[in-house]
């Protein structure tokens, strides 16, 4: 199990949110599962990165709708393969923030902020 100081929120299924992992060769375009002030999920289905637990990943970004893109350092945190309610099998790595970037936290709290606000819009029957 893993254990979180802060909140994350998922991120929207129809209109996929991104983050341009730099693997040190090539930058890899990977899906997000959810977002934090602490960290992201990410879907790695192919495989591409390596998921020891402790590796970090740097220059990342992550491309937030409405924000643009966010440069972060990301730490896989954990690696687990998760079965959709459809069936499929997919390959969910878990990230840390490296370091600390103020400006970086605030628009991704900024993000998280507008998707909450969405969530409950979808609730209560208004979106």
């Amino acid at each position: 199990m893993q254990r979180r100081d802060v909140f994350r929120v998922r991120t929207p299924v129809a209109q996929p949110v991104l983050c341009l992992v730099n693997t040190g060769g090539q930058e890899v375009a990977l899906p997000l599962d959810d977002i934090g002030a602490g960290g992201v999920g990410l879907f790695d289905d192919a495989g591409t990165l390596d998921p020891t637990v402790g590796k970090v990943y740097r220059a990342c970004r992550l491309e937030l709708p409405e924000i643009g893109s966010v440069p972060v350092d990301l730490r896989v945190a954990q690696a687990r393969e998760v079965t959709l309610p459809n069936g499929r099998v997919r390959q969910r790595l878990g990230f840390a923030y490296e370091g600390h970037n103020a400006r970086a936290q605030q628009l991704i709290q900024r993000y998280v902020i507008q998707l909450e606000r969405e969530a409950i819009a979808r609730r209560r029957g208004l979106a």
